[in-house]
């Protein structure tokens, strides 16, 4: 009598096959889920730079010309006037349902939403201009937009070169800098004015520039 012989895997061969499984998964599981996340942020910020840029052409077609606001960091006194006009035209063509002035209780940056230069940069992160203040909380006002982002503008004379900072999910987790969290800056190109990387900006560790979050 013939007798077949089943070939199997022990139990011990099992539960370490499953063990390296939930290592490797363990390991990777992370990295994707940044990564997942990062994308989320990605498509989020394009559609806020999308209608704040529309707005900003609005503004431009309605005014005749671009305004002069370069980079309004080192831009003189008619310049920094030049970049609270275009604020001014840009917040108007713009769905807010609520202010808060700068330094008012309900500002996110007075509640200390967001991180510090001093902290971003003791945490690994990075900065574009270290001579930059980044004295965002003291001069930044907050508009709540009605699709649940936060247009931050400039209430100050020397706040013209953060005119424009932009928290693509409002109050929602994770305000970080480079995260959901950008100062992009309107400058001069073309006859038009077009935000690009912002001449302060902070990034935290992992972040990204506002140019890298649209060429993705």
């Amino acid at each position: 009598m013939y007798i077949y012989k089943k070939n199997a895997f022990t139990l011990a061969e099992v539960l370490i096959t499953l063990g390296i499984i939930g290592i490797v998964a363990a390991l990777t599981m992370p990295a994707l889920i940044a990564n997942f996340k990062m994308k989320s942020y990605e498509v989020q910020f394009k559609k806020q730079y999308s209608i704040l840029q529309n707005a900003i052409n609005q503004a431009v077609f309605e005014n005749g010309m671009a305004y002069n606001c370069p980079t309004g960091a080192m831009a003189p006194a008619s310049d920094t006037n030049e970049c609270f006009a275009l604020r001014d035209a840009v917040l108007a063509k713009l769905k807010i349902v609520k202010k808060c002035p700068r330094l008012s209780a309900c500002n996110p940056f007075t509640k200390g939403l967001y991180k510090t230069r001093d902290i971003v940069l003791a945490e690994g992160g990075t900065t574009s201009n270290s001579s930059c203040t980044f004295n965002f909380a003291n001069n930044s006002g907050a508009n709540f937009l009605a699709d649940g982002s936060i247009l931050y503008t400039g209430e100050q004379y020397n706040a013209a070169d953060y005119i424009f900072a932009i928290d693509i999910n409002g109050e929602k987790p994770p305000n970080k800098w480079g995260y959901d969290l950008f100062i992009p800056v309107p400058v001069m190109k073309n006859d038009n004015n077009i935000l690009g990387d912002g001449t302060c900006q902070l990034y935290e560790k992992g972040g990204k520039k506002l140019s890298q979050m649209l060429s993705n």
